[in-house]
């Protein structure tokens, strides 16, 4: 309960084993790409490293899969990489530390397959290419709105406030509303936005399938139940417990609730009930 929380173990036994980084590794891995781009740039614009890796329908008839996860790493410019590498790494510090090097890792190759994927499926007689880790970074953006979605961040522009799930929320229709400006009504903006969306729906399915306890429930509001009181009044009529016996909420279940409560919203976030439960588990490991 308590012992196998990440925060219970020894810090020397962590020193002894240091890692690196997998946003880290993913950071400098980008933007070595894009060194190489920049290096081998021809005079006439073409650029053999975009070239070889981005995603275009016509190679991938051709069999050259690799494409799929490859454009993850390219960009098609300094503000395309800056906005992407900046929201890895503000995002990807947050969650690496609750998935793991190797799990965050698949999240952000599984959202960039899923976004490419997408983007073939709808563009498969398309002759433009894509490019850039966005719907990678949408699938993190998404994983780290599930683990902590009442998580209030400042924006840029506008400087506002906002709720991690908001922040995300108006992502989604953004990208919903461009996506259909562009196949509806014709806008070119040059942004691939049903990769973005591939890449929260990418995001989304990892945590359902590796991480079912978070779910799409953090981001809305808790619907009432109606059969709720119902339920207190058939409750009501068992018979008492025996005295010394562990309640419902401070039975193991019961507290490990208020555990991740603490680790999505903070210690501050516990009601007065919650932290008689976290004070009565503590005395009987003291007991013990």
């Amino acid at each position: 309960m308590f012992a196998d929380r990440d925060y219970n173990k020894s810090s020397a036994a962590s020193r002894a084993r240091p890692s690196v980084s997998m946003v880290r590794a993913l950071l400098w891995v980008t933007i070595a790409v894009f060194l190489l781009q920049w290096i081998w740039t021809r005079p006439d614009g073409y650029d053999p490293v975009t070239g070889a890796l981005c995603l275009h329908a016509e190679a991938i008839r051709h069999g050259q899969l690799w494409r799929l996860l490859t454009y993850i790493f390219v960009h098609g410019g300094l503000l395309h990489i800056a906005f992407n590498m900046w929201g890895l790494f503000v995002f990807g510090r947050v969650l690496e530390p609750h998935l793991g090097r190797w799990r965050f890792l698949a999240l952000y190759l599984v959202s960039g397959l899923i976004g490419g994927g997408l983007w073939l499926l709808l563009n498969w007689n398309g002759g433009v290419p894509v490019v850039g880790a966005s719907g990678s970074l949408f699938g993190v953006m998404m994983a780290t709105a599930m683990l902590f979605p009442n998580v209030r961040i400042m924006l840029l522009i506008p400087p506002v406030p906002m709720k991690l799930k908001t922040f995300v929320a108006v992502f989604a229709v953004i990208e919903v509303v461009s996506e259909l400006g562009t196949s509806i009504g014709g806008w070119r903006d040059g942004i691939a936005h049903v990769a973005h969306l591939g890449g929260l729906l990418g995001g989304f399915l990892f945590m359902q399938q590796y991480m079912p306890r978070y779910s799409l429930r953090g981001l809305f509001p808790r619907i009432p139940n109606p059969f709720r009181r119902k339920w207190k009044l058939h409750e009501s009529a068992r018979p008492p417990a025996t005295a010394g016996a562990d309640s419902p909420e401070e039975s193991m279940a019961g507290v490990d609730r208020v555990l991740d409560k603490i680790g999505r919203e903070g210690i501050g976030s516990l009601t007065t009930a919650e932290q008689r439960i976290l004070e009565r588990a503590r005395e009987r490991l003291r007991q013990r």
